[in-house]
């Protein structure tokens, strides 16, 4: 229905392949047709290209199999939509149907609504065949605040095996000479939303191009066809999935070297799962999660960086896009699996990364031909000269010199054939190369098809004589593919002998399993074996290995494919059983290696006959432990560990070592809060600074305001160290699900300008920066109680001298002030702080909480202490904690001032 500026109401109708769209006037009141029908148009696919139903161009078929689509049929015509703008009506309508790559619009444009209406020869309004979202039908056009056109379309989508539909918004306008048109170039790739840009049918993509288009894929495992590559082609139809639903699966796309990468969007499938997901009208009921992932980036495929934390998501996100407010730089992309919902296996449609603006180029093709069909005008073939590393090219054509309103994007190919020309007008013709910085992967068969080394496992009960020659048609075979690292062997069953051998080759392994080895609830492997090395030429590349894992029933065997690592297996660090730990450090060519874990002296480490360097030290109680090796003097992190500790002069992983009851730093099955990686700008210190923010579970459903909680981390440590090592998240998000803390937002600021500044006064930066800049940032973009008595500040180290001068030194501001290993000088608190302690009693009334805390090892320890005797002096009330055995000045102390501190805030 259209109901026009003079209270007329009109009703538009029309869903035929043979029927015409038609208009007839309504009384608004009863609805009543005013007057007869008026025919407004039919479907024309012969002089319309965009609205021929092509053959080729069918995805799924609506007919199931009940007879095939012809070569040209008569197109469906529906969806009528009226948008009126500056006195013209444009009737705006689909063409072909919804299961076609060229589902499309098309529009007709008249000055009264019950026409005469004229078709528009710039026609389609959008039209999209190429990329990871095509089709764009069955809409309508809307102006936005600033009075934008913005057309909404209806796109085929493919999910669980079963078709469906999905949105899409492009955007709009209508030119001096009254010509609607819409601009799909780049459609799917990251835009702005209506109402940022003035002009955004011109300039409303965000300048990220695709990265991770035919790159190299790397995969933890493959089901049926379902291969590596799929992950990263472009195309909706398709995906990669795992063998199972298992966490750990997962995805790393190689995108060739470091690149800027200014967001991610994770678009899943749902492979194997044990509900039906598609067209009816009785959905299943909700999962009580939905896909749950990690996403990490590295430079070097061996230590990462989580960027993007789903392990809890509550949401039924398909296609996952998120965009960071600083770019990332990495190569390697890494999605691995926490949990699936309906049973379903980890499967990934498209990988999809953009960024690259400043590497990016566009450049205008000169050389190319455009040959128009004669005896089919609805066609026309274009050829043009490639440019040299191009990742695609966008077409675009149009019946006026300036007016090139459509488009096609073609990757990785250098001609077109258009199928969507409108048969009166001639077109002009215009073609862009663009270029991400970045060269694609191209595919060999040995990732699709495998390297045509298979291997097969047999099993004999002992005594029985094999079989001649190689096994039969039932035994279970695996091809190895490249780029797959696991080919898991299931329903291993104790007290037969194994044999595994390379197909019509040699036996690479043989043994009898045991209950012992095979039965059990544990993780780790009970058999580990190097079977053979793997290499090229002379060049010796890895090893293939073998691992046997047990089960409750039945166990498992996994042969791994370790290519780019030293032959010999050697992970680091491994927490043992009896809660010791094994270190290992893979340096052949050192003299000598030494461990410095924080819960051991400094030791020499022993070098075994492969040239691993090892140790086992402990056992230790259950906490997280920084440590690092010292490789012939030089200090480094384990680079087997992608756990480490954020810090400007050291450099430390963390092995987190549990016991049997999980501990508040832990992870487990509550709601969790979410994490931002932020910037603000500050004026004092005139830069983008960075700070976390911990957002407590449910915060973006909510509408309520929250209390404040400011937390600064200590001398070298960063704004991450807190979230790294402190597990404040955890912690918090613990304590909420026992009823033990409130709700809250925590704010953790790099605290340490010092760093980037020549000038001594950083103390003075830092107070300066914090209230004039980061509380206003947080306080305008966050929902946060502004009131005193709902801030708090702690910090550690020299994050507690800041906490408490910035605490106690804006009184006004803050009623909760806390100090974790760290004080005042005597001489400094009773030169600058004497509104405090003259009036003690109004102190007092005023601080909701003052606490002071301090490990009795602590080298700050009669600093601290003498701090809280000189509060005692003065009469100003503490609470004070005074720890043993939690070695010193140390981020084990700081957990435990946390759990003990946020049940006090805000009660």
């Amino acid at each position: 229905m259209f109901l026009d500026d003079d209270g007329k109401l009109y009703v538009f109708y029309g869903w035929s392949q043979i029927m015409p769209f038609k208009v007839v006037e309504l009384d608004v009141n009863t609805f009543k047709e005013i007057g007869d029908p008026r025919v407004l148009f039919f479907g024309d696919y012969k002089n319309h290209g965009f609205e021929n139903r092509r053959n080729k161009d069918v995805i799924f078929s609506i007919f199931n199999g009940r007879r095939e689509y012809f070569d040209e049929e008569f197109p469906w015509i529906e969806g009528p939509w009226v948008t009126k703008h500056q006195g013209k009506y444009y009737l705006q309508y689909a063409a072909i149907g919804l299961e076609f790559l060229s589902y499309s619009h098309g529009v007709y444009v008249a000055d009264n609504p019950m026409g005469p209406y004229t078709y528009s020869e710039h026609n389609p309004l959008t039209f999209k065949t190429t990329g990871f979202a095509v089709g764009a039908g069955h809409g309508s056009t809307f102006h936005d605040k600033n009075g934008q056109l913005w057309t909404i379309c209806m796109i085929p989508a493919w999910y669980a095996g079963n078709g469906g539909a999905e949105l899409a918004i492009y955007p709009t306008a209508v030119d001096d000479d009254g010509v609607m048109y819409s601009n799909t170039a780049y459609g799917d790739y990251p835009q702005y939303w209506p109402g940022i840009r003035t002009d955004a049918v011109d300039s409303n993509q965000a300048g990220w191009l695709l990265l991770s288009h035919k790159k190299r894929i790397e995969v933890s495992s493959t089901y049926d066809n379902y291969v590596a590559a799929n992950a990263a082609d472009e195309d909706f139809m398709t995906c990669w999935s795992a063998q199972t639903g298992d966490p750990g699966e997962y995805l790393t796309v190689d995108l060739g070297k470091v690149s800027d990468i200014h967001a991610i969007q994770c678009n899943f499938d749902h492979i194997g799962s044990t509900v039906n997901v598609g067209r009816g009208f009785r959905p299943s009921p909700a999962p009580d999660h939905y896909q749950c992932y990690t996403v990490e980036v590295s430079n070097d495929n061996a230590t990462w960086k989580t960027v993007i934390d789903k392990s809890d998501n509550k949401f039924n996100r398909r296609h996952d896009y998120t965009e960071f407010s600083n770019p990332v730089k990495a190569r390697y992309v890494k999605v691995t699996n926490v949990a699936t919902h309906d049973g379903a296996k980890f499967a990934v449609k498209d990988l999809r990364v953009f960024g690259n603006p400043n590497a990016a180029e566009r450049v205008v093709v000169d050389d190319f031909k455009a040959i128009r069909n004669q005896e089919d005008r609805r066609e026309a073939t274009l050829l043009w000269e490639p440019v040299k590393g191009a990742d695609g090219y966008v077409v675009r054509y149009g019946i006026e010199p300036g007016k090139l309103y459509n488009s096609y994007m073609v990757y990785d190919k250098n001609f077109l054939t258009i199928h969507s020309l409108n048969t009166s007008p001639e077109y002009y013709y215009e073609i862009e190369a663009f270029d991400s910085g970045l060269n694609y992967y191209k595919e060999i068969s040995e990732v699709v098809n495998g390297t045509g080394a298979e291997i097969e496992l047999t099993k004999i009960k002992p005594g029985e004589r094999p079989a001649w020659g190689w096994g039969g048609a039932d035994v279970p075979r695996l091809m190895i593919h490249q780029g797959q690292n696991d080919y898991v062997f299931e329903d291993i069953e104790p007290g037969y002998n194994y044999t595994l051998r390379h197909s019509y080759g040699p036996v690479l392994w043989q043994e009898e399993l045991t209950q012992k080895e095979l039965i059990g609830d544990s993780t780790k492997p009970t058999v580990t074996v190097n079977l053979t090395e793997l290499g090229v030429g002379t060049r010796t590349t890895g090893m293939l290995e073998l691992r046997v894992y047990p089960g409750k029933e039945k166990g498992k065997i996994v042969v791994t494919t370790n290519y780019n690592r030293r032959m010999s297996f050697a992970p680091s660090p491994v927490v043992n059983e009896d809660n010791t730990v094994t270190f290992n450090l893979n340096a052949p060519n050192a003299k000598n290696v030494q461990i410095n874990a924080q819960f051991a002296e400094r030791q020499n480490m022993d070098k075994n006959a492969d040239g691993i360097w090892t140790i086992t030290l402990g056992p230790v109680a259950a906490d997280i432990y920084p440590y690092s090796f010292i490789v012939d003097g030089v200090t480094i992190m384990d680079p087997q560990n992608p756990e480490w500790f954020p810090n400007e002069k050291f450099k430390n992983s963390l092995v987190e070592v549990r016991g049997k009851e999980p501990l508040n730093h832990e992870v487990t099955n509550v709601l969790h809060g979410s994490v931002d990686y932020t910037l603000y700008y500050s004026k004092t210190l005139g830069m983008y600074a960075p700070v976390m923010v911990y957002t407590p579970p449910c915060y973006d459903q909510s509408k309520k305001n929250y209390p404040v909680f400011y937390l600064i981390s200590g001398t070298t440590d960063t704004e991450e160290t807190f979230f790294k090592v402190g597990r404040v998240n955890f912690i918090l998000d613990n304590l909420i699900a026992q009823g033990k803390a409130k709700e809250m937002i925590i704010v953790m600021p790099y605290g340490n300008p010092g760093f980037y500044l020549t000038e001594p006064k950083f103390m003075d930066y830092f107070s300066g920066d914090f209230t004039g800049d980061l509380m206003p940032f947080i306080e305008s973009n966050y929902r946060t109680i502004n009131d005193r008595d709902h801030r708090a500040i702690a910090g550690f180290s020299r994050g507690g001298g800041q906490s408490l001068r910035c605490g106690l030194g804006n009184f006004d501001k803050f009623s909760h002030i806390i100090s974790y290993s760290s004080y005042i000088g005597t001489e400094e608190f009773e030169k600058n702080y004497r509104f405090l302690y003259e009036d003690p009693a109004r102190t007092n009334k005023m601080m909701k909480l003052y606490w002071l805390g301090v490990d009795k090892a602590d080298f700050l320890y009669g600093g601290a202490t003498e701090f809280m005797e000189l509060m005692d002096k003065y009469g100003i009330q503490t609470v004070r904690l005074e720890t043993e055995g939690l070695r010193g000045h140390t981020w084990m102390a700081v957990k435990r001032f946390l759990n003990e501190t946020l049940p006090l805030l805000f009660n």
